[in-house]
């Protein structure tokens, strides 16, 4: 197990992610390589082999970042969030529950997506990213829908221009108020 779980690093290390998938497969008993595996499987957009993963990463987050420290790692991955932004995850509860986010998001499991996100906006309510997520997930899910536009202008009705995160968000309330046929404020 610890060793198939270093060998993936290794693969990691070098970039080499189709490479690592198998080490980590091994690895699943360990809730790091259980994280990895799920991480893997997303990015060759397999949510099916991902979510159970890391649903076990997300119920046994105690655990997660336990042998990357062990060996003296720091794993930290790049996740599409949305078109116009990418977050920085490692094996932590947040890793965990933004990763499977996007894999119910593949799968259009609306529902068990916003769940996490519910979890992942009380654990860090001030985080934007995790609103973006959000944001992006209510506009995809719904389509636009009146009521849909109105909540995420209320969500977005803060955000300054601070990042490309922030930025993206403005481009969601913008599309909002273009849903409810707001073109002056959208374009504000």
């Amino acid at each position: 197990g610890e060793k198939a779980f270093i060998e993936g690093c290794r693969e990691l290390a070098q970039g080499r992610y189709t490479a690592a998938l198998p080490h980590f497969e091994t690895a699943t008993h360990l809730t790091d390589g259980a994280f990895a595996a799920g991480f893997l499987y997303l990015k060759q957009e397999r949510p099916d082999k991902a979510i159970p993963l890391l649903e076990q990463a997300a119920r046994d987050y105690r655990q997660l970042g336990r042998f990357f420290n062990k060996y003296g790692l720091t794993l930290t991955l790049h996740l599409p969030i949305t078109e116009e932004a990418e977050a920085h995850v490692g094996p932590t509860l947040r890793g965990a529950l933004l990763t499977l986010v996007e894999a119910y998001q593949m799968v259009e499991c609306w529902d068990a997506a916003y769940q996490r996100l519910q979890r992942l906006r009380k654990l860090e309510p001030g985080n934007a990213v995790i609103l973006l997520s959000m944001v992006e997930l209510l506009w995809l899910a719904n389509r636009g829908n009146e009521e849909t536009c109105r909540h995420i202008v209320k969500l977005t009705r803060d955000t300054g221009n601070d990042s490309y995160v922030h930025s993206a968000l403005r481009l969601y309330k913008a599309r909002a108020l273009n849903g409810l046929n707001m073109h002056g404020a959208a374009r504000g």
